[in-house]
Parts: C-alpha cells; sequence; structure tokens
C-alpha cells in the first residue's frame, strides 16, 4: 500500500449513488480515484483476455493488497484474479476488468478476505464448475450485470470477519443486474448486505439455490422458502 494507506476496510469508502448505467459510470470514475490513492501496487490490463493474477494450483498461492485493473469496457474472458488451483487473497481489489473481477474455476478453492470488485464488464465475483469460493468481508458494487455469481454445481458462502457484525460482513449493492445469482450452484450469505441491485437482489434459477442468515436483503426469487425458476429455491435462515 502506499505510505499510511490501508485497503479499503469495507464497502462504506465506494460511491455507490445507483444501478442505473449512467450511475455506476459516475461511481466508477470515483472508485478508481479513491483506489489508486490507497494502493501502492496495480496490475493494468489492457485490451486483451486472460488474468492478471492466476494461481494454478497444486499449492495454493497467497496475494495481498494487491489492485488489479482493466480497460473499463467488456468483452469477454478477462478476469483480474483466476483460480484453476487454489487461491487465498488478501486486502485485493479488481476495477474495471472487461469480464469478472475474481474467478474460481473447476475444483479450485478461492479465499477472498476483505476484497472488492466494481465496474467490470460482466460481474463482480464468480465460482463455476464445482469451484469454491469464500468471501469473508468485502463487497461489489457497480458491476453490469450480478455481483455475485454461482453456476454449475460450484458454492459461494460469505460471513463477516468475526462472524456477527452485519457492518462488516460481504456487501453486494448497485449492480446492474443481480446482487447474487445461483445457475445451478449454491450461494448462502451469512452477515451480509444484498440491496439496491438493478434486477433481482437474491437470485436462483434453473435448479439453484440462495440463502441468507442474519443480513439484510431486498428483493428475492423465489421467495423464501418456494420453488420456482426451474427447480430453484431461496431459504431464509432468520
Amino acid at each position: 500500500m502506499l505510505p499510511g494507506q490501508v485497503p479499503p476496510p469495507n464497502a462504506g469508502v465506494f460511491q455507490r449513488s445507483g444501478s442505473s448505467a449512467a450511475a455506476r459510470a459516475n461511481d466508477a470514475a470515483y472508485n478508481i480515484g479513491m483506489l489508486r490513492a490507497r494502493y501502492g501496487t496495480e496490475i493494468r490490463l489492457d485490451g486483451s483476455t486472460g488474468f492478471g493474477i492466476a494461481g494454478t494450483g497444486p499449492g495454493s498461492i497467497n496475494i495481498k493488497n494487491i489492485l488489479i485493473t482493466g480497460p473499463n469496457y467488456y468483452f469477454a474472458g478477462q478476469a483480474g484474479f483466476g483460480a484453476i488451483g487454489n487461491m487465498s487473497l488478501n486486502g485485493c481489489s479488481a476495477w474495471g476488468l472487461s469480464d469478472v473481477g475474481f474467478a474460481a474455476y473447476g475444483t479450485s478453492q478461492m479465499s477472498a478476505i476483505n476484497c472488492h470488485s466494481y465496474a467490470c464488464g460482466t460481474r463482480g465475483f464468480i465460482a463455476t464448475a464445482s469451484a469454491a469460493l469464500q468471501l469473508t468481508g468485502g463487497s461489489a458494487g457497480g458491476n453490469t450485470s450480478h455481483g455475485v455469481e454461482a453456476s454449475h454445481g460450484a458454492r459461494i458462502n460469505s460471513d463477516a470477519p468475526d462472524q456477527a457484525s452485519i457492518s462488516l460482513g460481504f456487501q453486494s449493492a448497485y449492480n446492474g443486474g443481480c446482487g447474487c445469482s445461483a445457475q445451478s450452484g449454491f450461494i448462502f450469505i451469512r452477515h451480509g448486505t444484498i440491496v439496491s441491485n438493478g434486477s433481482t437482489d437474491m437470485f436462483a434459477w434453473n435448479m439453484g439455490t440462495v440463502a441468507q442468515y442474519q443480513g439484510s436483503v431486498g428483493t428475492v426469487s423465489p421467495y423464501w422458502g418456494n420453488e420456482g425458476n426451474l427447480n430453484s429455491i431461496a431459504i431464509n435462515y432468520g
């Protein structure tokens, strides 16, 4: 980090004024300035596919206090942090990646502690094809489609660092699409805040499951405890 600076401690330091395209563009301009005023190490990706940093295994790569930025326009196949093997991240941020900020693939496991993903071309955080992603604190906002997505047998869990405080929990808000989307996957948000997204805040479809415990969630589909959206369910543990 730059002298005297720390990674964003929570979502509150990011500007998040709305989920519309205009609001997200305005917020993106402010947030990149805020991030560059904190991070001493930035990896800048141009208009090409691939990862900024990839963990390919079989061990676990540990990354701390890195900012990865992209060109801030959409094309498929670019991610800031990508786990194909195992990856542990702490205090990292992604901004403006053309596709995804943080991505876990296959049988990989990614741990993201106090990590943030903003203004990406599609999604902030994804886990797909049986991968596992653990979010401890951190946030996703201003991404074009979903803040968090689990698909094809993958699972995503989140919690606050103290496993108790909603103010420290993961936040997915003001994304253009869903806050959390599970398609044939599983998402469990504990002590989190999933609100003010462009469509549905928590959305399960095509045999997906979303669940929350002691958090703040806006809209949900299907409604809590009801099956719908192609054999999917949303669970409210209270």
